[in-house]
Order: structure tokens, then C-alpha cells, then sequence
């Protein structure tokens, strides 16, 4: 299962889970570390009630898609405030994840998908396992499209995709994947990705990766949608 958040021994235990004991660690990519400000606040529900319908006041508001096979939404907010992170998990350690921060003052939506860009090709040159970069158009304009092979699921620095923390086994198959869809919309910077850790390894991702997709597109569609009813945010 996608661990978003702290929670202790038993969380650090079950973040490797899946991961081959002789993969060798890729050191974390991001040299920012990601505090957890307050509580983290996990909902379920035995009876498969769920409509899939979440929000943060103001900046987005998403349906989930399945959600009646949802196991569990987590939230939480990061970084005194200034990033919240949502993840819905789902069986077969399957997860759909949104984030969203705020852009510097000063910097434009134009500037932060450049910087976007740019620290993305500095990622895959880094770490070699980043089978697809590509810029694409949604509804919010320019999104950069990414998928990623072998990542865990989250890191002692923060919750993934805050910290993306690669390993490489020894044996070359995939035991992860992740798609990724990043925008911006006025003041705020949006990240989606799917991922799941798979329970035996594959050597061709070609379904995988197109039902990740698949999913991604489906929360940035309905994310961009319901979104749009209300104002961009400015920056202060």
C-alpha cells in the first residue's frame, strides 16, 4: 500500500514492501525535506459508500474515479501549509495521488512549467529511469507528462511524489510504476501520479502502464473540470 504520510515504525516497515532485498538505493533526487504540518487525516468506508468527490476550499475540487473499490483517502498538509497532498488507495497497492503548492511570488505559469520542465530532464538524466517525458495540453494549457519505473512509494525525506526516492534490482524487472500529469493554474502548482507497487515483478510494462495512464487522465479531467467553476487563485 502507498504510505503518504508518517505514521510511525510500522509505516517505515511497510514503505519497502515489494522492493527486492538486493536492489541497490538510488540517492533522493529532491534535496528539499518535507515536514508534515499537523494532523493527517485518513477516511474509510466498510460499506463502499464513497462517491469520490474531494476537495481543498478554494483551489481544486476532483471526483475520484472507482470509488466504490477505494480502500482509503489520506490528506494532509506539508511545509507549514504550503503544500497539501491527497492519496486514495486502492487494491493491489494501487494509489492515485494529487498535490498541490503554491508558486513564488513574481513567477508566472509560463516560468514554473519551464522550471518544471527543466528540473524533470534533470531528474531522468540523474537517475536513467524515466521511460516517458513529454509536454502535453489539458484545459490548464502546458502539463508535463512522466512515467517512471522503480520508485518506492514514499521516503524517510517525505511522501511521494514530494520525494521521489528510486531503487535499481539487481535482477533489471519492474517492481513499480508511476504516471505523472503537472500543471499549473494561477497561483497554484498541481502534481497527479498513479502508482503502484506490483507483488511479482514484470518485464513488459505496456498494460501497466497504459491502465496508470489511464486513471491519471481520468483525475486530471475530472480535477480540471470541476475546478474551473470557480476563480484561478493570484498570487499574493
Amino acid at each position: 500500500m502507498y504510505i503518504p504520510f508518517r505514521m510511525g515504525v510500522l509505516a517505515l516497515l511497510l514503505i519497502g514492501n515489494g522492493v527486492p532485498a538486493e536492489a541497490s538505493p538510488i540517492d533522493t533526487i529532491n534535496a528539499t525535506k518535507y515536514e508534515q504540518t499537523g494532523q493527517a487525516y485518513t477516511l474509510r468506508w466498510p460499506n463502499h459508500t464513497w462517491d469520490g468527490k474531494h476537495g481543498f476550499k478554494g483551489v481544486y475540487c476532483v471526483q475520484f474515479p472507482s470509488p466504490a473499490t477505494a480502500l482509503q483517502l489520506s490528506h494532509a498538509l506539508f511545509n507549514k501549509g504550503g503544500i497539501y497532498l491527497s492519496a486514495v488507495d486502492y487494491p493491489d497497492t494501487l494509489a492515485a495521488i494529487i498535490v498541490v503548492s503554491t508558486i513564488p511570488s513574481g513567477r508566472t505559469a509560463v516560468d514554473e512549467v519551464g522550471r518544471m520542465w527543466e528540473n524533470e530532464q534533470r531528474i531522468a538524466q540523474t537517475v536513467g529511469q524515466t521511460l516517458k517525458l513529454q509536454k502535453l495540453q489539458t484545459t490548464f494549457g502546458s502539463t508535463i507528462g512522466l512515467t517512471v519505473t522503480n520508485v518506492n512509494g514514499s521516503s524517510p525525506d517525505g511522501p511521494y511524489p514530494l520525494t521521489k526516492s528510486f531503487f535499481k534490482p539487481a535482477d533489471g524487472k519492474i517492481y513499480s510504476l508511476a504516471v505523472h500529469r503537472l500543471f499549473v493554474r494561477g497561483a497554484d502548482r498541481f502534481e497527479i501520479a498513479t502508482f503502484q507497487m506490483l507483488k511479482q515483478p514484470i518485464t513488459d510494462i505496456a498494460q501497466l502502464e497504459m491502465r496508470l495512464e489511464a486513471l491519471a487522465e481520468n483525475v486530471v479531467k475530472s480535477l480540471q473540470a470541476c475546478t474551473m467553476t470557480f476563480p484561478p487563485r493570484q498570487a499574493k
